[in-house]
Formats: structure tokens, C-alpha cells, sequence
């Protein structure tokens, strides 16, 4: 009876997994063309608004913008990405010498569009706002991968 019942477990365990991967954003894969402006104290005007490009998977649905990538000897850690039907949240905080960096995001992808919105508050207590709008303009190249 033991034996049956963690075979039941781990086949649920198993089938649930799945599940919960297989979820995925209505999203076109490739490059997009994503523009931040961005909202904060003190910001110079040149920094308000900035426009690049990016190839976006749908494994890896987070803009690199936000994702928090390790700058100046900071340690960063995705602490969780969810996928609820369009909408991707995550969570990444960076460590380094001067504190710790939260930044909390939200992205709404209908498509080759999405908007979306990043919070990131240092341990300054300053807090940024980042809002994007993006849309997909093509195939990804060996060269913007």
C-alpha cells in the first residue's frame, strides 16, 4: 500500500510539473524593440527615455534590462519568474559592497506587443520606475542572440 501510495505522489508530483512549466505568455519569439522610460529622483533628462533591441525567447521572457545582470562586482539573483497566462512576473535582488538592490516587474505580452512595468528600490531607499513598451520587429540573428 506504501509503495503504491508514493508511486500516486510522485506521478502527481510529476504531471503537475509539467504543467506548471508547459505554461507559457501568448509571445512571438525573436528580436524586439523595447523602449524604458524611466521615472525617478534626480534622473537626467538624457536617461528618461531609452530605446534598444533584444532577442527575447519564450524560456527567457524577462527583458535583460531587468533582469538585474551582475554590473560593477554585484552579486544578482533571480529570486522567482511567474507565468500566469500573458503576464510574467519576477523578483531580483543584487547584492554589493553599498547594500542591496530590489527590482519587482511585471510584463503583459499580447502577441508582438507587450507593456510592463519594473520597480527597483536600493538600499538608499531611492526607488526607480521603469515602464516598457516593446514590440517584436523579426527573427533573431547569431549576432543580437
Amino acid at each position: 500500500m506504501r509503495t503504491r501510495l508514493l508511486f500516486v505522489v510522485s506521478l502527481f508530483m510529476f504531471v503537475f510539473a509539467n504543467i506548471a512549466y508547459a505554461e507559457e505568455p501568448d509571445m512571438k519569439e525573436g528580436l524586439w524593440e523595447i523602449t524604458v522610460e524611466v521615472i525617478g529622483p534626480d534622473m537626467p533628462k538624457q536617461m528618461m527615455t531609452q530605446k534598444f533591441t533584444q532577442c527575447i525567447t519564450k524560456d527567457r521572457s524577462v527583458p535583460e534590462i531587468t533582469e538585474g545582470k551582475a554590473e560593477n562586482n554585484e552579486d544578482c539573483k533571480m529570486e522567482y519568474r511567474n507565468i500566469k497566462g500573458n503576464t510574467v512576473d519576477w523578483k531580483v535582488v543584487c547584492k554589493d559592497k553599498e547594500g542591496v538592490t530590489v527590482s519587482e516587474g511585471k510584463i503583459l505580452y499580447k502577441g508582438d506587443t507587450f507593456t510592463g512595468e519594473v520597480k527597483t528600490k536600493g538600499s538608499d531607499g531611492v526607488e526607480v520606475i521603469q515602464k516598457t513598451n516593446a514590440k517584436w520587429i523579426g527573427k533573431c540573428s547569431d549576432s543580437n542572440k
